[in-house]
């Protein structure tokens, strides 16, 4: 329905039946972070019992490690041992959860191909500009790992509108496209709430780390956060550049 308004998509993004299930990789990685008490070879398993996961976790971790000119990256345990094991489980739990809302199938409005460029490059550059930062280490709590993490979802509100609410998702991509303005801006002007507001009651709705909550609903505004200010202002510079490097994001504009 196109006239659903805000406060019902709070409802669907909120309720576990509305929303799209989480695969059983990420839910383990949820409970290993949870429980804080898995090992390398416990996190090795889980992350290995699902091929798609470790491709993507592979090919992530070899654009965050080349990043830093520390070697290669063939096997699961070697991402450990390069990258350290909450980084691994950051990582994989953001590639997870990425998976989960590019996988739909049917809109042509919406390119989960494009999406999934887009938001791998946001990752892998906000993480390699936080980790070349001028500012001193103590400035943030989140490594760059973790930033690489939030950066690849830190659109995670748009992919998730398409899923719960494919109607409003194209009535908003329509005027977006006709109107010649970002995705989120026209979502706050039919709207009048800001599309991230949206994922950031998913994420607690899945439990998921609150650097997923922190970046989604800062990642535009960095200024909001002071402890994590130099982290976020790496996820929005990367989103910015990624329209000029070819990889930009929400969808295609109208031919000219």
């Amino acid at each position: 329905m196109l006239d659903q308004n805000f406060e019902t998509l709070r409802l669907l993004f909120t309720r576990s039946n509305s929303l799209p299930h989480l695969r059983a990789s990420a839910l383990k990685l949820v409970d290993r972070i949870d429980s804080g008490a898995s090992s390398a070879a416990e996190l090795e398993k889980v992350i290995a019992a699902d091929p798609a996961l470790t491709a993507k976790l592979l090919k992530a971790a070899t654009s965050v490690v080349a990043a830093r000119d520390a070697g290669s990256v063939t096997t699961i345990r070697s991402a450990i041992l390069h990258l350290g094991h909450d980084a691994v489980r950051s990582i994989s739990l953001s590639l997870a959860v990425q998976s989960l809302v590019t996988d739909a199938k049917g809109e042509d409005t919406f390119d989960a191909r494009r999406f999934a460029r887009h938001s791998l490059f946001v990752g892998v550059f906000a993480s390699f500009l936080f980790r070349h930062r001028a500012q001193r280490p103590t400035e943030s709590t989140w490594s760059p790992e973790e930033v690489f993490a939030g950066g690849v979802l830190h659109d995670l509100s748009e992919a998730l509108l398409f899923r719960v609410a494919p109607d409003v998702y194209v009535r908003t991509a329509t005027y977006a496209r006709h109107q010649q303005i970002p995705y989120a801006q026209a979502f706050q002007r039919l709207y009048e709430h800001p599309l991230c507001e949206l994922g950031t009651l998913t994420v607690e709705a899945w439990r998921l780390p609150t650097l997923f909550r922190e970046v989604i609903l800062h990642a535009d505004r960095p200024w909001l956060n002071e402890r994590e200010y130099s982290a976020l202002c790496c996820v929005h510079f990367a989103d910015a550049i990624a329209e000029r490097a070819g990889f930009p994001s929400g969808p295609e504009p109208l031919p000219v």
